[in-house]
């Protein structure tokens, strides 16, 4: 804003029968203080600019880290359930074939009951 009005008055100073144009040194020293308002201007917004990056650019490294711990996390607790189902299956398996074989053992020979 404040740049924007300094143009202005630049323009009004220096035009032909303002204050500027009767001084030579004046009317030079206007014109390159704007280029010097101009150019602070431009610099300041660039630098503003790389600072908001940077930190997005952190925020971005920060949010994959985080992501990335999570993801680790979850494929342990993952494998940590299949291998409790596993487990689990194993046992299930285990105690239906023991009492399988259970059954088996009470046949002791006999066919029939009525033989």
């Amino acid at each position: 804003v404040l740049c924007g009005l300094w143009i202005i008055l630049v323009c009004i100073v220096t035009m032909p029968g303002g204050a500027a144009s009767l001084l030579g040194n004046l009317y030079f020293t206007t014109w390159s203080t704007l280029f010097s308002v101009i150019s602070t201007l431009i610099w300041y917004h660039r630098d503003w600019r790389r600072e908001i990056s940077k930190v997005i650019r952190e925020e971005e490294e920060k949010y994959e880290h985080t992501k990335m711990i999570i993801r680790k996390r979850e494929e342990k607790r993952m494998a940590r359930m299949a291998e409790e189902e596993e487990e689990a299956k194993k046992k299930t398996s285990d105690a239906e074939s023991t009492k399988v074989e259970e059954d088996d053992d009470d046949d002791d020979g006999i066919l029939c009951e009525n033989d």
